[in-house]
């Protein structure tokens, strides 16, 4: 009976940290909760007109926004639409689907972990007789991220960027909205 009782008083205790590790453990698997104060800094430099630009990728509130500051000083932002879209029509679709085509596409959040992010977005043709998918796949290690784009089915770039640490105002508050990688 005394063995009984001993278990019984500690059964909560054991269950309760059980609970407290899991939520923890899944705070700190989630990529956004992790890295949404974090600011990632690549230079892509031109090599026919040797013009350097700078890229700042961030992740906050289950996006990402990458914003770029050109050599004659302008300001751009997009953060990624994550969702479905019906009956879309984009210019740079045309070279894929056909002059003035409409499609189908959905960009989803298929890896989330610590220090993984991965990123879909397929598109269809309406009568799904085209598929085209966009994958791209963020990984940190300490104060450096690597960006890898699969470009339906083939690896098309890596960027190694590093932590931003500057006081550049970059607002991705007010980033325009990209609707589908592509």
């Amino acid at each position: 009976m005394k063995k009984l009782l001993v278990i019984l008083l500690f059964l909560p205790l054991v269950n309760s940290c059980s609970k407290s590790d899991d939520a923890s453990s899944n705070a700190s698997g989630d990529f956004f909760a992790n890295h949404q104060n974090k600011i990632w800094m690549d230079t892509y430099t031109d090599s026919y007109s040797n013009i350097s630009v700078n890229y700042y990728t961030g992740f906050s509130n289950r996006t990402y926004s990458l914003a770029s500051y050109g050599y004659d000083g302008s300001y751009s932002c997009e953060t990624l639409f994550i969702g479905s879209k019906n009956n879309y029509y984009d210019v740079e679709l045309d070279n894929v689907f056909g002059d003035s085509a409409e499609v189908n596409f959905t960009t989803a959040i298929i890896v989330n972990k610590a220090n993984e992010l991965q990123i879909e977005t397929i598109t269809k043709s309406l009568d799904g007789s085209i598929t085209y998918t966009y994958l791209i796949s963020f990984k940190v290690n300490g104060d450096n991220l690597t960006t890898t784009t699969n470009d339906d089915g083939e690896i098309t770039d890596t960027i190694n960027s590093s932590i931003y640490n500057g006081n550049l105002d970059i607002n991705f508050n007010n980033c325009q909205t990209l609707y589908a990688l592509y």
